[in-house]
């Protein structure tokens, strides 16, 4: 199950009462793995992360490592 934020960062997601650990991710952030509780809100912080940036290129027909590419990428 998954759900996005809006502009704000704000989302909604409904639980069953089994669910026990929230994992939230994004490209560029480290991920977060919220231990759920009897709470209705959360605060959350995500924090950045240069390690993933530098590893992956997005070119204008695909993505390709940054090791592998050969050419001139502007």
């Amino acid at each position: 199950m998954g759900t996005t934020t809006d502009l704000d960062g704000s989302f909604n997601l409904s639980l069953q009462n089994s669910a026990g650990v929230l994992v939230i991710s994004y490209t560029g952030y480290e991920t977060q793995e919220i231990t759920l509780t009897t709470s209705n809100e959360y605060n959350i912080l995500l924090t950045e992360s240069a390690l993933g940036l530098e590893e992956v290129v997005v070119v204008g027909y695909g993505t390709q490592q940054k090791r592998t590419i050969t050419g001139n990428v502007a």
